[in-house]
Order: structure tokens, then C-alpha cells, then sequence
């Protein structure tokens, strides 16, 4: 009916989101779980894995560091393809290549599939396929929740899809050891993980059919701009301070804790602590980041000082890893161990979600995978080296700590060597203790896509609603799809 003179006006409604959105998180989150339990899965029971794949401990600790070294080769490819491929497709080619990769490590590991001489080359082999299809689903969390979800919603969905590696990790060096109690249970664990990653496969086979929703969520969301080029855009980026400062400062945090998880076995081990005691500290390294990032999450939207919640709970996570470091050389100190890696987590991994949402702040309008990338490629860097110096600075242990070891698991092959690794925690402490003042002293930044919501956020007429997934066949939601579907963003950072 035709509105006339003095009519109630028809409410505009320009923002909405749609209930598909929960199961592109729910493939984003799924492949990075099974892919995170798969790349620590070996780490509390590697003495046991280096024994059933008759092969040395270095080799096991390289099926781990392999994933970091993996993913600094990667990265720099995924940032230039989100850029320039449709989002669905990288979404997808992650899940599919992850689910590949945990199918081969499972099956490599059955006795009528495999013979035995090949099963470590076979489980390499799924494990180098897995850990290309990390960074494919890793580095894209705040990009995700930019493009699907309302401002409201970005802060819970970036914590899910970012801590869902993490998450993954928890219950790799948790799970493992409740299952893998000799040599014979490793193909066991191998076979779990891979249930999961070829679900994830299928539902983003089957699911994930568009990269972008029709109509933007938000005002943000809604403000995309011709592409530059690629090399362009990485200068950009290379000369804004506050980035530059995230990513060499909160990088070695990502990979001192990385470089803790992977070794940690190992490391409790030397001094009588048992599998099921690195399985307990594992879950709580990880596990309470959950509650940590939640708990930040909160402090910071409720006092709107993100950047200095960030810089608090770093130098806690510092002072914390500190404490670990020293009570890991000691026996029989369980409840100081499980308390400060319970802190480390909570403070530490915790922080990890609102750390990748100040880059995209620093950097916005910027693609957010590239802020994401430029932050994780220092943390991979930092880890793979400090797994490898982590044997390499070891040391023989005295003949006092020879006889509370658990270390050596007998006829394994190789030398399944205790090593006392007081040199490693000092190098490793020292590094996020420098990076912790940095980061502090010199980190700030403007909060560009939240004052650019805030200018243009919805008004009383003007709501975000949940729309059916067929409401994109109205004429406006067409006229704004063809702006933001598969949309590159900007290259100035203003």
C-alpha cells in the first residue's frame, strides 16, 4: 500500500546475519582441534612413539617442529590467496587437505594396511599434509567473524575460532596419555583424531557454499574497497609501528608457549614426573585459556582499555612461565607446576584472542588475515627454534637424577636420552621476559574498526536481524552482495 502524507515511515533494515554462519565456525573450529591434538598428540608419550615407530626421539620431536617450520613456508601464500581466492575456498581446501592428512597418519599405522618399515615415512607424510592445511583455517578467525558476525558477536566468535588450536592441544597432550600406556597403543590415538578431521572435511565440503553473507552484518563489514596489490599491501603493512610492535613483541609469547607444549614431556620427564602428570599440565596450559580469554575478553569490552588488559596480563604470563621454568628442575613440586602452567594458560594463551583483535584494530581496513599472519609467523619462527635448541642446549643430568628419570622406555631405539635442560628455560624465559617490557614500553594503538562501528552503527529504525538463509533473494540484499561477496579491503591504514 502506497505510504502517504504523515505515514509511519518503513523501518530500513541494512545489517543482517544468518544462522549459516555457525557452521562455517563450526568447520573452523573442528579442523583446528583434530589438527591440534594431531600435532601435539605425541608430545607427553614421545619416548613410547619413538619406540613403536623403531626410530630416535629427535625424529618424533621433528614430526612436531615440523608443523611451525611448515607454516612459515605457508603463511606468506595463505595471506596473498584470502586476498585473491574466494574465502569458501580456503576454507575448504584446510578442512579437506586436514582430514587427507589425519586419514594417511591413521592409516599408516594399521598392521593390515601398512608395513612396518614405512608406517613413520607414511605418518610424516600425513602429518606435512596437515600441517600445510593449518595456517588455511588458522590465520583467518578475525577475518571470519568480520565478514559473518555483528559487532556484538565478533569477540566470542574470534575467542572460539582462535583458541580452537589451542583447545586441540589440550586435548592432545591430555587425551594421549590416558590411552597410550605402551608402544602397541600409539596407532590407537592416531586412528581418534582422525574421526574428527574428516567430518570437518565433509560438512565444509558440503556446507561452506559461500565466502561472504549476502548482507554485511555490520557497518565495518559493509566498508570494503578496491584491492591493491599484494606487495603493496606488505608495504603497508611493514611500516605501521603498531603492528610491527605486536608481531616481534606477542610473536615470541606464541612460540616460547609452543616450543613449552611440544617439549614438555620431555622436560618433566627428566625430573620423575609421569605422562599422566604432562597429560594434567598440557590440559591445563591450554584449557585455561578458555576461561582466560573469556575473562579478558570481558575486562576489556566492559573498560574499553584493551591494549592495556593486553599489556597486564603479558607481564603476568612472563612472571608465570618464570615459575614453571624454575620448579621444572626440581621433583615433587606437582601443585607449584600445575599452578603456574594452569597461570601461563590463563593469562598467556588467554590473551592470545584479543591480542589478534588489536591488530586488526592497528590495521583496519586492512584484510585481517594479513595482521593475523604478520603476528603468527614471528610466533612459528620463535618455536621451531626453540624446539630444536631445546635438545641441542641439554645437557647430561647427574647421576643423582638418573634414578628418579621416567624418561627411557626400554628397547627403544635410539638413545631416549633425560636431558637437563636448566640452559633452555633460561634462554626461553629471558625471551618473553624481553619481549613482555618491549611490548609494554612501547605498544599502542588507535581502535580504527571499532570508532568506524561506532560512527556507523545502526540506528532504532535502521536493526541487525537474524535472517533466514533464503533472504538474499530480495533486491536490496542482492544490490549489497554484489558489493561485499569475496570483497578485498583497503591498503591504507589510517
Amino acid at each position: 500500500m502506497p505510504v502517504g502524507e504523515g505515514a509511519a515511515p518503513v523501518p530500513v533494515q541494512p545489517y543482517r546475519v544468518y544462522r549459516r554462519r555457525w557452521l562455517v565456525l563450526f568447520v573452523i573450529v573442528v579442523t583446528q582441534v583434530s589438527n591440534g591434538a594431531a600435532w601435539l598428540s605425541f608430545s607427553p608419550v614421545a619416548s613410547y612413539a619413538a619406540h613403536y615407530y623403531d626410530t630416535t626421539l629427535d625424529n618424533i620431536n621433528w614430526q612436531m617442529t615440523q608443523f611451525m617450520i611448515v607454516q612459515l613456508i605457508v603463511t606468506p601464500f595463505i595471506m596473498w590467496a584470502v586476498d585473491h581466492w574466494s574465502f569458501r575456498w580456503v576454507v575448504v581446501i584446510g578442512a579437506v587437505l586436514n582430514g587427507l592428512g589425519m586419514a594417511v597418519k591413521g592409516i599408516s599405522t594399521w598392521d593390515l594396511v601398512t608395513p612396518t618399515h614405512l608406517r613413520y615415512a607414511l605418518t610424516m607424510v600425513g602429518s606435512v599434509a596437515a600441517a600445510v592445511a593449518q595456517p588455511f583455517t588458522l590465520v583467518i578467525p578475525t577475518r571470519y567473524s568480520q565478514a559473518w558476525h555483528p559487532q556484538g558477536e565478533r569477540t566470542l566468535s574470534t575467542t572460539l575460532s582462535s583458541l580452537a588450536n589451542p583447545i586441540g592441544c589440550m586435548l592432545g597432550i591430555s587425551v594421549t596419555p590416558l590411552y597410550v600406556t605402551k608402544p602397541a597403543d600409539v596407532p590407537l590415538i592416531n586412528t581418534i583424531w582422525a574421526f574428527p578431521a574428516i567430518i570437518a572435511a565433509l560438512a565444509a565440503i558440503f556446507g561452506v557454499t559461500m565466502s561472504h553473507p549476502p548482507t554485511p552484518p555490520s557497518p565495518s563489514a559493509a566498508h570494503c574497497r578496491r584491492a591493491e596489490p599484494f606487495w603493496r599491501t606488505m608495504r603497508t603493512l611493514l611500516t605501521s609501528r603498531p603492528l610491527l610492535i605486536l608481531a616481534c613483541c606477542f610473536g615470541p609469547a606464541i612460540g616460547a608457549m609452543n616450543g613449552v607444549a611440544t617439549l614438555l614431556g620431555q622436560m618433566l620427564c627428566t625430573t620423575g614426573y609421569s605422562t599422566g602428570f604432562v597429560g594434567l599440565c598440557g590440559a591445563l596450559l591450554f584449557g585455561c585459556g578458555i576461561p582466560g580469554a573469556i575473562l579478558l575478553g570481558l575486562i576489556a569490552m566492559k573498560t574499553g582499555k584493551a591494549v592495556e588488559t593486553v599489556k597486564i596480563s603479558y607481564s603476568m604470563t612472563a612472571v608465570c612461565l618464570i615459575i614453571f621454568c624454575q620448579a621444572a628442575r626440581y621433583p615433587d613440586l606437582q601443585w607449584l607446576l600445575a599452578l603456574s602452567i594452569g597461570l601461563v594458560g590463563l593469562v598467556g594463551v588467554g590473551t592470545y584472542p584479543l591480542a589478534i583483535e588489536l591488530g586488526v584494530e592497528a590495521t583496519y581496513p586492512i584484510d585481517q588475515t594479513y595482521s593475523n599472519s604478520l603476528i603468527f609467523i614471528p610466533g612459528s619462527l620463535v618455536g621451531a627454534v626453540l624446539v630444536v635448541l631445546g635438545t641441542a642446549m641439554g645437557r647430561p643430568i647427574s647421576p643423582a637424577a638418573q634414578l628418579r628419570e621416567v624418561c627411557t622406555v626400554d628397547g627403544a631405539a635410539g638413545a631416549v636420552q633425560p636431558l637437563d635442560y636448566t640452559n633452555y628455560y633460561i634462554l626461553m624465559t629471558s625471551l618473553i621476559s624481553v619481549s613482555a617490557v618491549g611490548f609494554t614500553l612501547l605498544f599502542d594503538t588507535p581502535y580504527h574498526r571499532s570508532n568506524r562501528d561506532a560512527a556507523g552503527s545502526p540506528s532504532d529504525t535502521e536493526p541487525v536481524v537474524d535472517a533466514d538463509t533464503d533472504a538474499d533473494a530480495d533486491s536490496a540484499t542482492t544490490a549489497v552482495a554484489a558489493a561485499v561477496t569475496d570483497g578485498p579491503t583497503v591498503v591504507a591504514v589510517t
